[in-house]
């Protein structure tokens, strides 16, 4: 737990909610595996226990497989598509028992929550319920209606006792005869499976993969073994699920293309799979799946793998996945596997690349495996401790190096953001889906002439930031603020040069004036706290107290307030 709360910098006193944060942090990564690293406040979002919680303590919505927490990260990743949603409700008990009385308070309050009545709940279940309610306008272009988690998690063992069933039984019912949901599980999650849970997000998954008929490739540079074979549907479904049969997005990460819904190719996939004739064709009508593991061990017909991911054959998944209950007979239906040990990251990209040109792919898909970002991860590594971070081209590229500290990761994700606050002066756009972030400013992003440093000057000083705001109470209510103050702390550091190019000299000298006053403790503590008295007086001048969570929130989102910060430390805003 301690562990924990210190790799995501939560500062919290009462144990109860500590437990909160810690059950949301497990299951939240298994929807999306880097969540709590791309966005630092994402435990304050989702974590919804407090009065008025209906007896939800988590609550998170994911969109296309992306979590979102506003109205604009929804409409940057639907655009005019069709889309999919699921919901996930958590409630979170230290006891040691199963309460059948919290069960059906937690059940009851997620009835209410889908009602098309307004809720008086507290302010986070009000804005998530406002966001559902967004969603639900444009129902018609649902792909199915939503899937609905439900985890109810207590430090005790869940032995399947009758009464606790039926409460179970009852729940899900309850939700299913409002006929909005395609799907509802309550999944009771007890000590042992919560460790399973956390093992699944620090540490390496672990399967076995049966497969009889098999074809060893001849001895390949880079790779210790691969084989081509066939694994039956049923086993498939084991590989790709947890224990509870829920579909681990995580080993889909790595994938460049998430699942596109029922388009015309998997529309197909889908009438094969069902079709008790045509079903035994489906090794030769189906393209397969591509796994690359970084260990595997090979006894008689059974690969035990770790550490792998599904780098090609998404589609396949999630369309054997979302019709599993159609298909007959899935331990004779048999898909085409091609498993690869290699721990050669080039020759990884390589296979992603390769593997993935058949049907569309999302520009965002491609983009940390351009030659920009492997240039920049080695730029990462010309810096030495204390100024040494780890650009991670790929998820989990750094999970079995236990010497490296979680919080000195820079994401893809977390490098978007902070170049585009630092550099671009634009923190106003950071709560935007990164694919739209990486779509609107494709010309002024990754461009083969920038600087290197400028990409390691804005994630440093983000980094060097949020060590700071997330542990200093005096910093706890501009914490939303800190892609606003690394713009500050680099204007308030340096002169910016006029005319600024990211491919200029003067550019990278500018850098090395602000790393100058980053990387001294004192010079930083004087900057840092000057940003924070800029956006104080900046909001007072507004009428927005800094305490205004609300108000704050809609702030960090304006061009005009960002403006006005800009002004205020002196920087001449062209144009205004």
């Amino acid at each position: 737990m301690n562990s924990f709360l210190s790799d995501y910098r939560i500062e919290e006193k009462d144990e109860s909610v500590q437990f909160e944060h810690f059950v949301n942090f497990c299951i939240v990564s298994k929807y999306q595996l880097d969540a709590y690293q791309d966005d630092p406040l994402l435990y304050e979002a989702v974590h919804t226990g407090q009065g008025g919680d209906f007896g939800i303590d988590g609550l998170l919505v994911l969109v296309n497989d992306n979590i979102v927490t506003n109205k604009e990260q929804f409409e940057g990743i639907v655009g005019n598509g069709k889309f999919n949603v699921k919901i996930v409700f958590v409630q979170s008990k230290t006891s040691s028992t199963f309460d059948s009385g919290d069960m059906l308070k937690m059940g009851n309050g997620i009835t209410r929550f889908f009602d098309v009545k307004p809720i008086n709940g507290n302010p986070k279940i009000t804005k998530a319920k406002v966001l559902m309610d967004t969603i639900f306008e444009k129902a018609d272009r649902f792909e199915k209606n939503p899937e609905c988690y439900i985890y109810y998690v207590t430090t005790g063992k869940w032995t399947n006792d009758e009464n606790l069933v039926q409460v179970q039984r009852k729940i899900i019912k309850d939700i299913e005869i409002l006929n909005i949901t395609s799907r509802v599980d309550l999944i009771p999650v007890d000590a042992d499976k919560l460790h399973s849970f956390y093992r699944e997000v620090t540490q390496s998954i672990v399967k076995n993969v049966p497969m009889e008929k098999t074809v060893a490739f001849p001895a390949i540079s880079g790779v210790k073994e691969a084989y081509l074979g066939l694994l039956s549907i049923k086993d498939l479904l084991n590989l790709i699920c947890d224990d509870d049969g829920v579909l681990q997005n995580a080993l889909f990460y790595e994938n460049v293309r998430g699942f596109l819904g029922y388009n015309p190719v998997n529309e197909e996939i889908r009438r094969t799979l069902v079709d008790g004739k045509k079903s035994v064709h489906f090794p030769i009508l189906n393209n397969g799946i591509t796994i690359v593991a970084r260990t595997m061990n090979r006894v008689g017909d059974n690969f035990t793998i770790s550490d792998f991911q599904v780098v090609n054959g998404c589609q396949t998944c999630n369309v054997i996945y979302s019709s599993r209950n159609d298909i007959k007979n899935a331990k004779n239906i048999f898909c085409s596997i091609k498993l690869i040990s290699t721990d050669d990251p080039e020759l990884i990209i390589d296979i992603i690349k390769s593997t993935n040109k058949q049907t569309q792919v999302l520009d965002e898909a491609f983009e940390s495996l351009k030659d920009f970002h492997k240039k920049l991860q080695a730029y990462y590594e010309t810096y030495d401790a204390p100024q040494r971070l780890y650009y991670e081209r790929r998820s989990r590229e750094f999970n079995t190096q236990e010497e490296i500290n979680r919080k000195r990761i820079v994401t893809l994700t977390m490098q978007i953001k902070s170049y585009l606050s630092m550099f671009l002066l634009e923190p106003q756009s950071t709560h935007r889906y990164y694919g739209e972030l990486l779509s609107s400013y494709r010309k002024k992003l990754f461009v083969d002439s920038d600087k290197l440093i400028l990409y390691y000057t804005a994630a440093w000083c983000l980094y060097r930031t949020n060590e700071v705001i997330f542990s200093d109470r005096k910093y706890s209510s501009i914490k939303k603020f800190s892609y606003h103050i690394i713009m500050l702390v680099a204007l308030l550091a340096a002169k910016r040069p006029n005319n600024f190019r990211p491919n200029s000299g003067d550019a990278e000298k500018y850098c090395n004036k602000v790393l100058d006053v980053v990387n001294d403790d004192a010079k930083f503590t004087k900057v840092l706290a000057q940003a924070a008295g800029i956006i104080a007086s900046t909001l007072s001048s507004m009428g927005v107290h800094k305490s205004s969570s609300k108000q704050n929130e809609q702030l960090t989102r304006q061009r005009d307030f960002t403006i006005a910060l800009m002004r205020n430390a002196g920087y001449k805003v062209e144009g205004h």
